[in-house]
């Protein structure tokens, strides 16, 4: 469940193989349209996992409206808690927020919320932290460019660094 980068993630069911997997991806969702999605997509269907990416629309690095770093890792730990009430016996993995090229203006803010976030997470029973911005911001130093022309959204390259890490994770690797 997540974001843009969950729905333009069209190749998530080959991916994850042996993983049986859906996909619910929301463009331009925050925090808080994650928190109301849980009861209506997430708890209904009881997974054995869920794959989370969120926060990253909460962070935009504009001017107005882009939110700190300290409050987005504040909202996902919350969100991961829901998560955790509604769902018990399910593993939850939080994907990192990306340092996308055109968010530079918050990238001190998402590197600050991921380790805040990771940290939290490290004290939470069921749920894991998965890295895929490091393996992202290495393989963007060697392979070139793994966005799209927007600057924001993974290309087929960074979805295979995307994907590489999150089924590793998955699969207990």
């Amino acid at each position: 469940m997540g974001s843009s980068y969950i729905e333009l993630w069209t190749t998530s069911e080959e991916d994850l193989k042996p993983c049986e997997s859906l996909n619910y991806g929301v463009g331009g969702s925050t925090i808080a349209d994650q928190q109301r999605f849980l009861q209506r997509i997430a708890v209904p269907l009881r997974p054995e996992s869920l794959v989370v990416y969120a926060g990253s629309n909460d962070m935009t690095g504009a001017r107005f409206g882009s939110k700190r770093g300290t409050l987005v890792a504040a909202g996902v730990l919350d969100y991961l808690d829901s998560v955790r009430d509604a769902l018990p016996e399910c593993r939850i993995l939080y994907v990192s927020i990306t340092q996308a090229p055109v968010r530079v203006r918050a990238h001190h803010e998402i590197r600050l919320a991921n380790a805040i976030i990771r940290r939290g997470i490290g004290s939470r029973q069921g749920m894991e932290f998965v890295d895929t911005d490091a393996a992202i911001l290495r393989a963007q130093g060697t392979d070139g460019d793994l966005f799209e022309a927007d600057r924001l959204h993974l290309n087929a390259s960074g979805y295979r660094v995307f994907a590489s890490v999150i089924r590793s994770a998955l699969l207990g690797g």
